[in-house]
């Protein structure tokens, strides 16, 4: 239970073992080559021993596509990345990185929906309680939605009994705000109420640069382009710590769990060839929601299946046997595939090579996204 990240040396075997948490939360890289063997917990810790300097331009394109990528690349070519809920082998002989953990479907079937929502209940709140053990002040954040609500909802009653507290804190809009988006005060103090806490901590960030230091320390830590709204998370922990917070809780990608959407449902039925489904479904969404069916298609099936077209159509382009079929029904079409496929090798090229220009321009200039530490000087 909880996050990690080791390393364990047995000089007896000359045999290194790593291993990190289920869920990633602790990160580990490394770097593997004839002299040396070297592990850290971030990127800057491997690079003062292994003194890598090559970009891998392919990892950072891949970034700002679209489509899958390989999760155990870094922005530095020979360092890697272990992947959560993986171990890791390091022999003279041999570097093997295998899972050790995965998450497994429940096989029970329930009764009906009491059944079942009981059964959520009892392992949520099973999940929040085991992580309170101990002393000190819980804190929760908390946007008024589902899944930090529940959370905190568990979490307030069991510290109250143990004589604790839970600090509250809450991403808000600042007042007076007047644009698009809608403030959650109303649903956030209903729920902070409805816990027994004596209210809740707002953090606006108002004076919190965007693109400062903690932007660093995020690519640091995850390597790949954050979410632009991170320098509200590290608000949020900074207020949790000032606090004197030792545990935090969060819904965080709960909307990909238990209050799953089912907005890729669509794309999966599409993915899996169940089309009297996919046109049951679509239709029913269509009748009882306010979504329209051209909007369904693009919302809910394009923008799912547009990346996977373009990350299998290189290969499907230089499938001898599709090259050789086509061939056969259309040479005119042949001489199609070939200009098209020209085309996008050349845009990718394109987009590669001024994605690294600009990136130099901007380290050269001083205004840097990404802090990498060679290009600090570059």
């Amino acid at each position: 239970l909880g996050d990690f990240a080791f390393t364990l040396w047995d000089p007896r075997e000359q045999r290194l073992f790593a291993a990190r948490d289920p869920m990633g939360i602790r990160p580990l890289y490394y770097a593997v080559s004839n002299e040396r063997i070297v592990l850290a917990g971030a990127i800057r810790g491997v690079r003062a021993l292994a003194d890598e300097t090559v970009l891998d331009e392919e990892y950072l394109a891949e970034n700002l596509l679209p489509m899958d990528r390989d999760y155990t690349r870094t922005p530095f070519r020979t360092i890697r990345r272990l992947l959560p809920a993986h171990r890791l082998m390091i022999t003279r002989e041999r570097c093997v990185m295998e899972r050790y953990w995965q998450l497994e479907p429940d096989p029970r079937h329930f009764g009906g929906v009491k059944e079942a929502a009981e059964a959520l209940r009892h392992g949520i709140k099973e999940a929040v309680e085991c992580r309170l053990r101990g002393g000190g002040t819980g804190g929760s954040t908390l946007s008024g939605g589902l899944d930090s609500s529940g959370i905190a909802g568990v979490a307030a009653p069991k510290l109250r009994a143990e004589g604790r507290r839970l600090v509250l804190v809450s991403s808000v809009l600042p007042e007076n705000y007047a644009d698009v988006e809608r403030d959650e005060r109303p649903y956030i103090e209903r729920v902070a109420a409805w816990t027994g806490c004596a209210g809740y901590e707002a953090e606006t960030a108002l004076n919190v640069d965007p693109f400062g230091d903690h932007l660093a320390r995020a690519f640091e830590q995850v390597s790949f382009v954050v979410n632009p709204y991170y320098y509200m998370d590290q608000a949020l922990s900074e207020r949790l710590a000032a606090c004197g917070v030792n545990t935090v809780l969060s819904g965080f990608w709960g909307d990909a769990t238990v209050s799953y959407d089912g907005r890729d449902s669509l794309a999966r039925l599409l993915y899996s060839g169940r089309w009297s489904t996919l046109f049951a479904t679509a239709w029913a969404m269509h009748r009882t929601g306010t979504e329209t069916l051209s909007k369904m298609t693009q919302r809910r099936l394009l923008s799912y299946l547009i990346p996977r077209v373009f990350k299998q159509l290189p290969a499907a382009l230089s499938d001898t046997r599709l090259v050789a079929w086509v061939r056969t029904q259309s040479p005119a079409s042949m001489e199609l595939i070939h200009a098209y496929r020209d085309r996008i090798r050349t845009r990718l090229m394109e987009g590669r090579r001024h994605f690294c220009d600009e990136l130099t321009r901007r380290a050269a200039s001083g205004f840097y996204l990404l802090e990498v530490d060679h290009l600090r000087n570059a």
